[in-house]
C-alpha cells in the first residue's frame, strides 16, 4: 500500500509539472535518506553510503544513464544554485560540490 501511495504521489507531482509546462526544464530528485537500517545512518558500510537516487531533468541529457560515483546530499544545494546560475554570497558557507556536469 505504501509503494502504491508513493508512486501515486510522484506521479501527481510529475503530472502537475507537465500541466504547468515546467516538466522539461525542472529537476526532480528522488532518493532515500540513508542505507540499510541495520548498518546505521552514520557508518561507512556500503549499504550506508550507496543508496538509490533517480534524477529527472529531461532537457539536460540522455535518459537512462547510470553514474557509479558517490554523490552526497550536501551536493544538492551547490548543484541547484549552479543550474539556476545563482552565485551565493561570498560569506555563505556552502559545503558540497555541484554535479551539474554529471547531469548534463
Amino acid at each position: 500500500a505504501y509503494m502504491a501511495w508513493f508512486d501515486a504521489g510522484v506521479g501527481a507531482i510529475l503530472q502537475k509539472l507537465e500541466d504547468i509546462g515546467a516538466d522539461e526544464n525542472t529537476i526532480v530528485i528522488l532518493t532515500s535518506d540513508h542505507g540499510l537500517w541495520r548498518h546505521g545512518k552514520a557508518t561507512l558500510y556500503d549499504g550506508g553510503l550507496r543508496v538509490p537516487m533517480i534524477v529527472r531533468w529531461p532537457s539536460a541529457g540522455q535518459a537512462g544513464r547510470r553514474y557509479g560515483e558517490l554523490i552526497s546530499s550536501i551536493d544538492f544545494a551547490p548543484t541547484v544554485l549552479d543550474v539556476a546560475e545563482i552565485t551565493p554570497p561570498a560569506d555563505a558557507a556552502i559545503d558540497g560540490r555541484s554535479y551539474r556536469a554529471v547531469l548534463e
